[in-house]
């Protein structure tokens, strides 16, 4: 079993380490205002009725908070909450962001920007690029107007909670403002982390009390993400060195979230043993690039980070994620989604060795599952792409294979 340094606050697990933090993350809404059905660019149009759970995204996920009794202390927004910066239908939207909170009962939300948010073709106002996000009610992305301000002139904000701290960075923060003759890519066709935002990132880490789980929230990706024919020209600028300033092993272990590609993926930064976790969010009602539509699906997330785990694994954690499907609603994800159903990250090894251990506890055939999770917990925390090469090499030294019920391993068999 991998074994990693103990995280950043290790000291200060809380009383009851059989807690965890619990996260729902929505992201990407594309709500629009418009009556051109065939070309709508989302599931979320403000006119439709929004009673019937089968054809309303929000409605349904308000049935399936409430049928699943689900609860989060923090809800992640990265952005996109509209499409084309419609003014209506961002305010729609983050009314609609602070409903799904309340059934949820979330103590936070923490949203940020994306390209779709801010004005930057100027398309409803002739200069101000972020005015309707300035003056949207609730406040936008804060309660606090302090915290505003400090987001909309510094591109940040440190929040935090108990046992966790959440810097949440506007990638989006220099759209409207020309070009980028280096490049010659206007600013709204990328994301942006300026050094000066980089530099105060780090004095506001240095200064701030650790926290067990940390989670960066931006709405660009900071990691390259170019498969499916993606673009490659909307990478983050200065991505490379937040990733590098997360992962240095000095402020904890880090979890990246984003939005804006539409294709969920877990995966781990490039770097030594403290890169940080990359998790690049679906979208909640956006219709799918032709590229994606065989491998992706609108998707809704619960992210929990249990305590008790962490004296053992380090920073570890698990994921819920479910399908939008138009008539039946929210439903678990299955193969194909983009995530799965059930899955996990934090994990760190080599998949030989743990295909060893879970060989060694796979005794009979067939082995439910839950025995090898209950033998090799490190299964519960693998990624999925680690987890498919775990199933290789225990297909081909072993002889074994591991039989899943939509995406998720139900127990495992000897070949014949």
């Amino acid at each position: 079993m991998a074994h990693r340094k103990q995280p950043t606050g290790i000291q200060n697990l809380p009383e009851d380490e059989s807690g965890s933090l619990t996260v729902a993350v929505m992201s990407d809404l594309h709500a629009y205002d418009n009556d051109e059905p065939d070309n709508a660019p989302s599931h979320y149009c403000i006119r439709d009725p929004f009673d019937d759970p089968g054809k309303s995204p929000i409605a349904g996920l308000t049935r399936l908070i409430e049928s699943e009794h689900l609860s989060a202390e923090v809800l992640l927004c990265p952005g996109d909450i509209a499409d084309k910066a419609n003014p209506l239908a961002i305010q729609h939207a983050w009314k609609a962001i602070h409903q799904i909170g309340q059934s949820l009962r979330t103590g936070q939300i923490v949203a940020t920007s994306g390209n779709h948010d801010v004005d930057s073709r100027f398309k409803h106002n002739d200069f101000d690029a972020r005015g309707v996000l300035q003056a949207l009610e609730p406040p936008y992305p804060f309660p606090d107007e302090n915290l505003n301000d400090r987001y909309w002139s510094r591109h940040f904000v440190l929040t935090s909670g108990h046992c966790y701290r959440v810097p949440t960075v506007n990638s989006s923060a220099f759209h409207g403002e020309g070009q980028y003759s280096e490049t010659k890519l206007y600013e709204f066709e990328r994301g942006r982390v300026s050094q000066r935002t980089l530099a105060a990132i780090r004095r506001e880490l240095e200064r701030s009390a650790p926290a067990l789980v940390n989670i960066l929230l931006c709405h660009h990706h900071p990691h390259p993400h170019s498969e499916l024919r993606l673009a490659e020209s909307d990478l983050m600028a200065g991505g490379r060195e937040l990733l590098e300033l997360l992962g240095s092993g000095r402020y904890g272990d880090w979890i990246v979230v984003h939005g804006h590609k539409h294709h969920p993926k877990l995966e781990n930064a490039a770097g030594g043993a403290s890169a940080p976790v990359v998790f690049a969010a679906g979208s909640l009602c956006a219709t799918l690039y032709r590229e994606l539509q065989t491998r992706a699906r609108n998707q809704f997330y619960m992210l929990a980070f249990p305590y008790s785990e962490y004296r053992l694994h380090g920073f570890v954690g698990r994921f819920r994620a479910w399908d939008w499907a138009v008539g039946n609603g929210w439903l678990p994800a299955t193969e194909g989604s983009g995530l799965p159903a059930h899955g996990g990250f934090g994990w760190r090894g080599k998949p030989s060795v743990l295909a060893r251990q879970i060989a060694s506890a796979a005794a009979d055939s067939p082995t439910p599952w839950s025995v090898i999770r209950a033998m090799v917990p490190s299964v519960d925390f693998l990624l999925p792409q680690d987890l498919d090469d775990v199933r290789i090499v225990l297909g081909r030294d072993h002889r074994l294979k591991v039989i899943p019920e939509v995406g998720t391993p139900i127990e495992i068999a000897r070949l014949a």
